[in-house]
């Protein structure tokens, strides 16, 4: 499963999407392999708070595959500069993708 910051819709297909409760989130994160995505230093340090794993800063390119599943993080609103980011800013969501 992939943990992604960002919109993920890169390519034609359906994608079936559901948001989730920070507790459902946490849940995912500690029943599955993660290969994370995350790209911000500010949002692995929350994400690793919430949920007690290790989570890596990876800038490298997401690519979706037919039949992945991923977590996806975003901001509720964009941050302003200097203020701490906490698991509260943030909205959570499942993600299924099928060509």
């Amino acid at each position: 499963m992939k943990l992604v910051n960002f919109a993920i819709m890169q390519n034609e297909g359906i994608y079936k999407l559901k948001e989730l409760t920070k507790e459902e989130f946490v849940n995912y994160v500690r029943k599955n392999e993660i290969e994370s995505y995350i790209s911000f230093y500010s949002t692995a340090e929350v994400l690793e708070k919430l949920t007690n794993k290790d989570i890596k800063v990876n800038k490298k390119r997401c690519y979706i595959d037919d039949k992945e599943t991923y977590l996806i993080v975003v901001l509720k609103e964009q941050k302003r500069k200097g203020k701490r980011l906490t698991a509260d800013d943030f909205k959570y969501f499942y993600c299924e993708y099928s060509v």
